[in-house]
């Protein structure tokens, strides 16, 4: 999946403050950090491939949740 033109649209708005991401990292998305704040809400098997330059990164552990 590439996110880069939802992120890139996202930045267009001056009232954007944040957005929350959920994904598996199989993704690309804008190199430069955008003008809010990015939560990555990663769920798979294998975060510690994930590491994005900017945001938060908060691995979700798919196997406990309810």
């Amino acid at each position: 999946s590439d996110l880069t033109f939802a992120m890139d649209q996202l930045s267009l708005d001056p009232d954007v403050t944040g957005a929350l991401v959920i994904t598996d990292g199989c993704i690309r998305y804008p190199r430069t950090a955008p003008h809010y704040e990015v939560m990555w809400a990663l769920v798979g098997k294998h975060p510690e491939r994930f590491n994005p330059q900017y945001g938060i990164v908060v691995p979700i552990d798919s196997e406990r949740a309810p």
